[in-house]
């Protein structure tokens, strides 16, 4: 029975219940209904059929015993009325042929013969009798041939009589039966029985699955998805209970799939460390760089003015030349030799520039690896907070994390770029002061040559003084703003340095993010781990 109700659903299981109440009560009700309505028929028919046949009898037995006692009255007298004698006889013999009962053939037969017999003998003797004026003769036939019969229809009337005052007595009997109420309390009571195994064998079982999938809601409460679940039923708590145990294994797929994950991220944290160690170092070279390429470019402006202070002892001389050119020759010599020491030395000073583009250039390289590590640092950053999504309340730390750690690579990745944009700045400013300098030693490479040609012919050197102090007047112009410019390239280096230890400070805040991230990984390794699954762990 157990086995039976446990394929049904829970309401099917009601409706069985609810539906065999409404059968048995339907049952009690329908036999109570029938045993009122046979009480319903037998007091009709007691009060419809036995009442109207006992009465049709009584009287019949009434009006032939008032038709005797007449004709034995007028007999005495010797005076009876004939008519109404008639009358009487017409009258009983319709209650008798009209008597509606067929059961009591026999005796409304003897009634009959008697009252036919009676008729006739009133009729055809007893009138002649009377009308003889002979007492005796009409006395003998009415008491010897007319009581007789008389008698006969009166003992026969009232068995007809006694007959359905039995079958109104057994009716009333069977009224008053307890019988029918026995059996309606007995099917009660069988109902209330039935009724009471019914509720208490399907509350047994819904109690049975409920107690069941309680049981298995414990176990995974207590973290236990090592066992399966097994549905013991198909109604709704079967449902249930193979729901859970769907949910089971998909949790149970989850929890491997995010230690996994947690495992990859721990690996991808350590390579952010390793990485983050990288970043340290380059940054510190940058930051050597960067002073290395500042104490240049100090020393390039140096040289610069240097060059500025010669242009201008250049015009003085040039000037001196003018005014006392019987020393020309030999302080035409004099400066022909500062000016080629002057070629060499803007050639190192060209030198020293060009250096400086290639210094530069290291830098921009390092800044693109410590862009394109900001950007390796905010992908895994990102990975590690889609994961931490995925973990939900349990990586809820390690997103916080992770958003830490994508914003300093945010960080990162734009202090890089602004770096970026100041070494291009420097670099366009080296090459501009690099072309500057060229220009510069183009220059004295001219200034030279002029020289050599006022050495061989000196009688031009006061024609072409003027055109020489205004080519060294333009040098001291161009090595003005080679200062300037080399100044400017000195303040942008300086930035450039703050910026380099800005990064060097970014990445060792990066390092200690990532840390602390291994450190959250671990322990939402460690709740996990509190899980017990099917499978690696």
């Amino acid at each position: 029975m157990l086995k039976y109700l446990s394929n049904l659903k829970v309401a099917s299981k009601l409706y069985l219940v609810f539906i065999t109440i409404i059968v048995l009560s339907t049952a009690v009700a329908g036999f109570a209904s029938k045993q009122l309505l046979n009480s319903i028929s037998v007091s009709a028919d007691v009060h419809s059929n036995l009442t109207s046949r006992y009465s049709i009898a009584a009287s019949a037995r009434d009006a032939f015993h008032e038709l005797h006692n007449m004709i034995e009255k007028e007999n005495l007298r010797q005076n009876i009325e004939h008519e109404l004698v008639a009358g009487k006889l017409k009258e009983l013999e319709n209650l008798i042929y009209n008597f509606p009962e067929k059961q009591y053939a026999s005796e409304l037969k003897q009634i009959t013969s008697n009252l036919k017999e009676y008729s006739d003998v009133y009729t055809s003797i007893f009138t002649r009798a009377l009308q003889s004026q002979n007492p005796n003769l009409s006395n003998s036939v009415f008491y010897v041939t007319m009581s007789p019969l008389y008698i006969d229809a009166i003992v026969n009337l009232d068995k007809i009589i006694s007959y359905h005052v039995d079958a109104s007595r057994e009716a009333t009997d069977t009224l008053s039966s307890y019988e029918p109420i026995y059996y309606v309390l007995g099917l009660t009571l069988c109902m209330i029985i039935f009724s009471m195994v019914m509720a208490t064998i399907i509350s047994k079982s819904i109690t049975t699955s409920l107690s069941h999938a309680m049981s298995n809601v414990d176990t995974i409460a207590n973290s236990d998805l090592t066992h399966d679940i097994v549905a013991d039923s198909a109604d709704e708590f079967g449902m249930v209970t193979r729901r859970l145990n769907d949910m089971r294994i998909q949790l149970s797929e989850r929890i491997l799939h995010v230690k996994d994950k947690i495992s990859a991220l721990s690996s991808a944290s350590a390579d952010i460390q390793n990485t983050s160690d990288i970043m340290i170092q380059k940054a510190q070279q940058g930051e050597s760089l960067t002073i290395t390429v500042a104490a240049a470019t100090d020393e390039m402006a140096s040289t610069t003015a240097d060059i500025a202070k010669n242009c201008q002892s250049a015009t003085e001389a040039a000037n001196h030349a003018r005014n006392i050119t019987e020393q020309g020759m030999h302080t035409l010599q004099e400066t022909i030799s500062n000016i080629y020491a002057q070629v060499e030395q803007t050639k190192v000073d060209a030198k020293h520039i060009d250096e400086l583009v290639a210094q530069t250039q290291n830098i921009t390289t390092i800044v693109e690896t410590i862009y394109g590590i900001s950007q390796q640092t905010n992908l895994l950053a990102l990975n590690a907070a889609i994961e931490a999504a995925r973990a939900g309340e349990a990586g809820r730390g390690f997103a916080v994390v992770a958003d830490e750690v994508r914003a300093l690579a945010q960080r990162t990745s734009n202090s890089t770029q602004e770096i970026s944009n100041m070494v291009s700045r420097v670099q366009n400013d080296a090459k501009t002061a690099s072309d500057s300098m060229n220009q510069s030693v183009h220059n004295m490479d001219n200034v030279a040559q002029i020289a050599k040609t006022l050495e061989e012919i000196l009688g031009g050197i006061i024609n072409n003084a003027d055109d020489v102090n205004m080519k060294i007047t333009q040098i001291a112009t161009a090595a003005e703003q080679q200062s300037s410019s080399t100044a400017e390239i000195s303040g942008n280096m300086q930035q450039v340095t703050q910026i380099t230890q800005q990064v060097y400070k970014a990445s060792q805040e990066n390092s200690v993010a990532v840390n602390n991230a291994g450190l959250a990984l671990e322990e939402v390794l460690d709740k996990l781990s509190e899980f017990k699954v099917k499978g690696r762990f």
